[in-house]
């Protein structure tokens, strides 16, 4: 099998609904599966991941954090790759095609362009990324986890996803660290890939000084300079985000 897609949902009923179909409907003639973990969803995420008859679904029977869920998703996954899609956002519909076309080495991860939506859906921006850069991407702050296509054996072979610290927010920027720092390059793809929904509730300065205390001790494990920004990181040149709450995210090494 080509590819796993693992979808992972907490209480969102409002999205998901369109986050499955756009994985279930991919324009692509070859073998893939889907498969979504519910952290114990208390809202209509599961009645209505019931009306889908395509799905592999795993119920956590508590609330065990992203971590914990993506890694149980990944070790069921059958595909030879594996790409999360959050709950909140969609596929292109060539996403998988596209991806295809340029997967070459089982040590390379991928990921493209995308189009930044409002919480209503409503397009705010196309983000073009640059070809792969190892610097810059230590630089970034943040990682999508939405569309980077991995090979589960990368996966497996750096330990999956750090579990230490339960919705930690920088969970797929550490592991594109860790696989930078075990040797492991990615590509660029220079297509738009997905489309990633932004929240009003996800820009409050506590999450953003959470994140950026996590982030400085990312810095120090990593060997970086600072825990900063860059202008790729997925949250910058938006309105909606002001000076007080960015000072937050430049830190220091600690």
């Amino acid at each position: 099998m080509f590819i796993t897609i693992i979808i992972t949902t907490y209480n969102y009923e409002k999205y998901i609904k369109e986050s499955v179909e756009s994985a279930l409907n991919q324009d692509f003639p070859g073998e893939y599966e889907v498969i979504v973990i519910d952290d114990c969803s208390t809202d209509g995420t599961l009645q209505i991941l019931d009306s889908f008859n395509s799905l592999i679904r795993i119920n956590n029977k508590e609330n065990l954090g992203l971590e914990v869920s993506v890694n149980k998703a990944i070790r069921r996954a059958s595909g030879k790759y594996i790409v999360r899609l959050d709950a909140d956002d969609y596929f292109e519909n060539n996403f998988l095609s596209e991806v295809y076309k340029h997967v070459e080495s089982d040590s390379i991860f991928y990921y493209g362009n995308y189009t930044s939506i409002s919480e209503s859906g409503s397009h705010l921006s196309k983000v073009n990324l640059i070809k792969f850069n190892k610097e810059e991407v230590r630089c970034r702050g943040d990682f999508l986890a939405t569309g980077t296509v991995y090979s589960k054996k990368m996966l497996l072979d750096i330990g999956l996803y750090n579990e230490e610290v339960k919705n930690c927010g920088l969970e797929n920027y550490q592991l594109i660290l860790k696989l930078i720092k075990n040797g492991f390059m990615g590509k660029h793809i220079r297509s738009n890939l997905f489309f990633y929904r932004r929240h009003s509730n996800n820009l409050s300065i506590e999450k953003f000084e959470s994140i950026a205390s996590y982030g400085c001790k990312l810095s120090n494990q990593y060997e970086l300079d600072f825990y900063t920004i860059n202008q790729y990181h997925p949250y910058l040149n938006f309105e909606d985000i002001n000076v007080s709450t960015l000072r937050y995210i430049n830190y220091k090494k600690q």
